[in-house]
């Protein structure tokens, strides 16, 4: 189970790593096949599916996000995107929607269920009128209690009032890293490209 805590936040821009780099290379590499250097719309769409901007086969977000991207290369919106219009993208915009201030914690059975019951006390009291309802009284946290036990799939089970879900690049990577520490096994092929994605930064036991 896990919670997520949320807050606003404004997107900071990102260096890519060194490893993002490489990737975004050599996808950029198998779908220029005329060797050219710029990718028209539809390749673009190829490469950012190939870095999962299209979770859930969101088509439309697809085709929106490599629009954008179009038109804001260097060239113009018609010359076609080169590689380093593809890295400014990536480094300037949140291409994955990702919220800075959600955060996702592990809990066993038993802090879920006394978590839950603080949330419905909390509830409670702002129905009776004695607090405002908060879990964290007279702070902006909201939580939101989810299962990714084999089953579970993520399924949000209970949530404060305020709670909003995260967009789904974000919660489906997310739940696969809980599944991966659970040591669930059995990973579809773009649950693992999520999964890997998120763990390939971690420094590796030696």
């Amino acid at each position: 189970t896990k919670k997520g805590r949320t807050r606003q936040s404004s997107w900071v821009p990102r260096e890519l790593t060194p490893e993002q780099e490489a990737g975004l290379q050599s996808a950029f590499a198998l779908f220029d096949d005329a060797g050219l250097g710029r990718l028209d719309e539809g390749q673009l769409r190829e490469v950012l599916r190939s870095a999962d901007a299209c979770v859930g086969g969101d088509e439309q977000r697809l085709a929106e996000l490599a629009r954008s991207i179009a038109a804001a290369a260097a060239g113009g919106p018609n010359a076609g995107v080169t590689l380093e219009d593809l890295k400014n993208a990536l480094r300037k915009s949140n291409i994955y929607a990702l919220q800075d201030g959600r955060y996702y914690v592990a809990l066993s059975l038993a802090e879920a269920e006394s978590l839950r019951a603080v949330m419905h006390a909390a509830r409670r009291e702002r129905q009776e009128g004695s607090s405002d309802g908060k879990v964290v009284p007279f702070a902006a946290t909201e939580l939101g209690l989810r299962l990714v036990a084999p089953g579970g799939g993520g399924a949000l089970l209970d949530a404060t009032d305020g709670y909003r879900p995260a967009e789904l690049f974000q919660a489906a990577t997310a739940t696969q890293c809980f599944r991966f520490v659970d040591s669930q096994v059995d990973f579809e092929e773009h649950e693992v490209s999520l999964l890997l994605r998120a763990l390939q930064s971690s420094a590796r036991e030696k």
